[in-house]
């Protein structure tokens, strides 16, 4: 484990407070220090990473478990809002860069919502220096992301997001712990040896959408069919590869 995550939250509407370095994960409930601890000092060149708390709680779990606490940020928000979301994070690139990189995890209704974001980028002079900018979308929600940890979602034709969404959380709800809900630890715990089949789904699962996009499946799925996507397994793929690239600076 590592030393402490540190967590970089803004004082903005909607946000949650802020958790520094002290401490260890591994011994305490992170789901209660997320809203209690204070920065302890400043992280220069790494990956800030803007979310929602149900973001920050996997996050949080996989982050300290890659001994990535020197070169990750999280920037947490209270609500599902993706302009706050951004906001929040923009502000934490201003105040605690420079950062190298900046993802926004957020969570959309449809793949409309995906393609507006796509092409609306934020403003990111406002930061004082370069950083890369990439969005991370997931639809209907992030517990299509948790829920690929365990098995695939049936590519049924489905026709209205709402419905997509309750059989999702109604397929999660058979392997999700209840006590993982709210706490880093018990969540990392119950996903952490799913993860590489996780990606390997969101792999699958982004194949489906780039071949539909291009008109490629034929009739394996009808008209009209809305497609569960991720982008979770790029920004957890480049966590992975950070963290051997750490391990290898470390020895």
């Amino acid at each position: 484990m590592g030393s402490g995550l540190h967590v970089a939250i803004p004082s903005l509407p909607g946000t949650l407070d802020t958790m520094g370095r002290g401490g260890r994960l591994g011994k305490e409930r992170l789901g209660a220090s997320l809203e209690r601890r204070a920065v302890s000092r400043n992280r220069r060149g790494g990956v800030l990473i803007a979310c929602n708390r149900q973001v920050g709680l996997y996050l949080a779990g996989l982050l300290d478990f890659l001994q990535l606490e020197e070169e990750v940020t999280l920037s947490l928000c209270a609500t599902e809002d993706s302009h706050l979301i951004v906001e929040n994070g923009l502000r934490a690139c201003a105040t605690g860069g420079p950062f190298q990189r900046f993802y926004a995890v957020i969570c959309c209704d449809n793949r409309e919502e995906v393609l507006h974001h796509a092409m609306t980028p934020p403003d990111l002079c406002t930061v004082g220096f370069d950083v890369a900018f990439r969005w991370i979308t997931t639809v209907p929600s992030f517990n299509l992301w948790l829920l690929l940890h365990w098995q695939d979602l049936p590519l049924d034709p489905w026709t209205d997001y709402d419905h997509l969404s309750r059989c999702i959380n109604e397929q999660l709800h058979r392997h999700l712990p209840p006590t993982a809900a709210h706490d880093a630890l018990s969540l990392f715990a119950a996903m952490g040896p799913g993860l590489t089949e996780a990606i390997r789904r969101g792999q699958r699962l982004s194949r489906i959408q780039a071949m539909l996009n291009r008109g490629q499946t034929g009739n394996t799925i009808p008209p009209g069919t809305i497609l569960p996507t991720t982008d979770v397994h790029e920004l957890v793929s480049y966590l992975l590869k950070l963290h051997e690239k750490s391990q290898r600076l470390r020895n």
